[in-house]
Order: C-alpha cells, then sequence, then structure tokens
C-alpha cells in the first residue's frame, strides 16, 4: 500500500510534471486517515526519490542494459523508488524492498517485466558498495547546465559548497508575530513541544528544530507566528520599512512579505497583488490568521501597468518570479523543471514588471528587487538594468545569499531609492 502510492505520487511529479509541494499536499489531504508513520514514510521516499533522481539513474543505468530514459515510464519509477529506498532508507530490509517492486510492477500491469526489475534490483544489491558517481550531476543529483553556470558565477569551491547545501535539509524558520507578547509565545511553543533557536532577536525570528505541524499548533492558528525561509525574510528587513508608510507588494502570494511589511508599517497599509483568485484567497487567509488588517489584496497582473498607483508607495517589493536556483533544496522538482532556454524569457518578464513598479515609487520612496534565485542574468543583471535606465534611482543596498551561508535558501536583494 504505502510504495503503490509513492509510486503513483512520483510518477506525477517526475513523469506528468506536477509541482512536488501540489501533489504532496494533496496526498496528505487525500489519505488523513493513514496513520502518521505510514504517511511520513510515503513523504520521505517520494521527496528522497525526486530529489536524487539523476544519483538513481546513475546507478541503475550501470547495472541495466536498457537506460532509464527508454524504459516504460512506470517501471523506472518504481525502480528509482526501490533504489533510493535500498540505499537510503536504513529500517528497510534489501530483498523485501526487492520483492514489494516485483509485486508492484504485477499490480501496475506489467507483468512482463517482474523478472527485469527483480534482477537489476537484485544485481544493485550485490554491487551498491562499489557504485560511486563519477560525475557532479550524478553525486549531487543536479543538472549539468545549473552546475556548469555556477562554476561559472561562483567559482568552483563555492558551488561545491552550494551543491551540498541543496541536499542538506536545515531546518524552518519562524517569525513571531508583535502582536503578542514574545515570552508568552514561546512558552506555548514549548508546551507544545518545539525546539527553538533565536536567530534574529531585532526581528523575532527562530529557527525551529522541532516544530509542531500547523494543524496540531495552537500557537500557529492564533497567528503566534509565521512560517518562512530565513532569506527571503531579507528584502523586508533591509527596505527600510517605516511605522507609517504606504506599500505595494506587487506578487505577493502566499503573502509572507506582506505580513512581515504590515507589521513594521502597523499604522500605515499593505497593498498585496497577485495575478489569480487563488493567489489572493491564500493571502487573505494569511492574513486573517495573522490579524493583519492593513493589508488589502487585489488581483493585478503585475505586467500591467497601473495608472492610479503612480508615484503613489513609499516602498514597492518587487518578489519577481524567476527560475528558482536558489530554492532547489528545498524544493527539489525544480532542478528538473527549469531549462537554460528559459532564463532569457523569465528576465524579459522580470524587466518588464520592474518597469512598472519602479514607476510606484514615490520621491524619496524605496523599491525592493529580489528573487530566489542565485543566477547573475536574473539578479545583479536586472539591478544593474534599473541602474542604467532608471537615472533618479539609486542603489542602497545589495545583498546575494548562498545557500549554505545561513542555513536557508539562496536569495537576492537589491534596495533602490528614488531621488
Amino acid at each position: 500500500m504505502q510504495r503503490k502510492i509513492s509510486a503513483e505520487l512520483i510518477y506525477k511529479i517526475l513523469e506528468e510534471d506536477n509541482f512536488e509541494n501540489s501533489i504532496l499536499n494533496g496526498f496528505q489531504k487525500k489519505y488523513a486517515y493513514l496513520p502518521e508513520e505510514d504517511r511520513h514514510f510515503i513523504v520521505r521516499l517520494v521527496k528522497g526519490t525526486v530529489e536524487r533522481k539523476l544519483e538513481l539513474d546513475y546507478y541503475i543505468n550501470k547495472i541495466s542494459k536498457i537506460r532509464t530514459s527508454r524504459m516504460k515510464k512506470m517501471v523506472r519509477t518504481i525502480l528509482r523508488q526501490a533504489v533510493y529506498e535500498i540505499k537510503y532508507m536504513e529500517g528497510s530490509k534489501n530483498y523485501a524492498v526487492v520483492n514489494e517492486a516485483v509485486t508492484l510492477i504485477k499490480k501496475e500491469g506489467l507483468r512482463t517485466f517482474a523478472g527485469f526489475v527483480n534482477a537489476v534490483l537484485r544485481n544493485y544489491i550485490r554491487q551498491m558498495d562499489e557504485l560511486f558517481p563519477d560525475t557532479l550531476e550524478a553525486k549531487y543529483s543536479i543538472p549539468q547546465w545549473i552546475i556548469d553556470r555556477f562554476m561559472e558565477e561562483l567559482g568552483e569551491e563555492d558551488t561545491i559548497k552550494t551543491l551540498n547545501a541543496f541536499n542538506r535539509h536545515e531546518p524552518l524558520t519562524i517569525r513571531l508575530s508583535s502582536r503578542f507578547d514574545k515570552e508568552e509565545t514561546l512558552s506555548i511553543l514549548e508546551l507544545e513541544g518545539s525546539d527553538l533557536e533565536e536567530i534574529n532577536s531585532e526581528f523575532n525570528i527562530f529557527r525551529a528544530k522541532k516544530l509542531p505541524s500547523p494543524a496540531e499548533s495552537k500557537a500557529f492558528q492564533q497567528g503566534r507566528y509565521y512560517i518562512q525561509d530565513y532569506s527571503s525574510m531579507f528584502p523586508v528587513m533591509l527596505a527600510g520599512i517605516n511605522i507609517d508608510d504606504e506599500i505595494v507588494d506587487l506578487c505577493a502570494a502566499p503573502g509572507g512579505k506582506s505580513l512581515f511589511a504590515a507589521e513594521l508599517a502597523r499604522h500605515g497599509s499593505v497593498i498585496s497583488l497577485d495575478k489569480s483568485q487563488d493567489k489572493i484567497d491564500l493571502i487573505n487567509e494569511n492574513k486573517k490568521r495573522m490579524g493583519a488588517d492593513n493589508i488589502s489584496a487585489e488581483i493585478r497582473d503585475a505586467t500591467v501597468f497601473v495608472k492610479e498607483f503612480e508615484g503613489r508607495f513609499d516602498k514597492a517589493i518587487l518578489d519577481l518570479p524567476c527560475s528558482g536556483l536558489g530554492v532547489i533544496g528545498r524544493k527539489a522538482d525544480m532542478r528538473y523543471r527549469i531549462r537554460e532556454d528559459d532564463l532569457k524569457d523569465l528576465s524579459k518578464l522580470q524587466k518588464k514588471i520592474i518597469d512598472n513598479g519602479i514607476r510606484y515609487v514615490k520621491p524619496g520612496g524605496r523599491l525592493v528587487y529580489s528573487t530566489c534565485t542565485i543566477d547573475r542574468f536574473e539578479n545583479e543583471d536586472n539591478m544593474q538594468y534599473i541602474l542604467n535606465n532608471y537615472h533618479d534611482f539609486s542603489l542602497v543596498c545589495e545583498k546575494k545569499i548562498l545557500p549554505f551561508q545561513y542555513g536557508s535558501d539562496g536569495f537576492y536583494t537589491a534596495v533602490f531609492e528614488r531621488k
């Protein structure tokens, strides 16, 4: 049952190009009746198999006469998850995994491949201690074109550190709401079994080594904290937000930066924009839970200029759509989804939104540009685009975070001020 479900989920992510987060969220709702231990097993197997797909294919291709690229999709799915379980899930018994895989391949109506699956997995068990990836692509399960870009931009040392960080799962970070007494919130979280380490006392940010699920946390449901990666808080921390600022957040969903900005501008206001009702509903859901009454959410396409916004805002936050090359440690499927050719289209989209957002900033106001990628094409090049084309804007600060530096995602922020 567990491996059948996991194979179906892996298939949807890797073969049907669905987002991992969306598939796993749907799984948690559909199979909420399963014991927590079973759900944890399935999630670990799915996330691990997706994350290490290229490494797993390397092992399979070393043993099999048929390469994974030429196999039936469900056959390679079952082989990948079985090899992952054998190599990385300590509690599993190797030959039990093989038997389960053979049984599963038969249930999937692929009985003629049962012998093939059995032979590949048994050969892998015999040879596994002698198989070592001989390329960085296989070792870290990162496509070679991404590694090449990192090498060119970051150098070898920082590239290797970054690749290592992508396969290391850091604890979540949370920001405590200033609406509640800090010590009271910490006491509630301690009683709920949380294990927290404060990493930024100015903004009440903690690394959560242990944290109950949101559904089981009274503190979460009361809006006492918001879960957000530490690096993605920097755009707001660096913006220089004042207590009465009027702020626009152009690509706001799910609303983390809007919520943070709204707390700092508690006598001001935040207009949170995104392009679909689903995204606005998500912002409103988080706004309600966090008690952020000074946020208003509107459906707006950031590529379409809004005349009534011109010259109106003290701060404009542009956390733009990007390649996501900074977050592939947390969103493993991103590494296979993005293509190098996509970067040019993304850069054009980013510049179009910049050209709109920059016009919303009033004299003396600030533009905050950020992405969750570490690629120069989408970061430093766009920073220079702003300076070259908008001479009434000057660079206040710039911060590029590599994934190994803060125990968080890779991120880029540049803050500009209008003269």
